[in-house]
């Protein structure tokens, strides 16, 4: 009985990236029942549109945010978590800080999350599963929550030797629970 080795599964990125995604769900799931004043916010858009090799796809972002733990140069900070989806199957999820600061009506708010990345059908290597995304966001009140624009940037920050990034754009909605 003589078995083929390419006939064994094996690990692939994308099972880790599923993995990672389970984990940080069950993490946020926890640590929203443990604390006050959680934001979730939920962004429409597209990501590629602002670098000529890039390909342009509709894309998905998603938010949370905890209380804030501190006060720094005016800004409330605290911990976040957050993923990106994008049309053509490229797939983020991280954790991080997150920070904001209310300007009478408008909101300033900032984050930067080490994550996984997977690249999907389109093949926007980002040179490693390790990547690094930074968000601005400003949002202004809307009924019970608060509808804005957001700008993330996903790179690995050098931690390989390709670097090229990725940038989105995005209409956000988001509530505090």
């Amino acid at each position: 009985d003589h078995r083929d080795l390419h006939s064994f599964p094996t690990r692939r990125s994308s099972d880790l990236t599923l993995h990672f995604i389970a984990v940080l769900g069950f993490a946020t799931s926890v640590a929203a029942s443990a604390a006050s004043a959680q934001n979730w916010t939920f962004g429409l858009g597209t990501d590629g549109a602002h670098a000529s090799d890039e390909q342009e796809a509709a894309s998905l972002e998603g938010v949370w945010t905890d209380a804030p733990r501190g006060t720094f140069a005016g800004f409330d900070y605290g911990w976040g978590a957050g993923f990106e989806v994008d049309a053509d199957g490229d797939v983020w999820a991280g954790a991080g800080l997150h920070a904001q600061r209310d300007f009478d009506a408008v909101r300033l708010s900032l984050s930067i999350m080490p994550g996984l990345y997977e690249a999907g059908t389109s093949d926007t290597e980002l040179g490693g599963p390790v990547e690094i995304r930074s968000r601005l966001g400003v949002s202004v009140a809307a009924g019970q929550g608060r509808l804005g624009l957001s700008y993330a940037h996903i790179s690995n920050g050098g931690l390989y030797d390709d670097n090229p990034g990725k940038n989105a754009a995005y209409l956000t909605y988001g509530w505090a629970y």
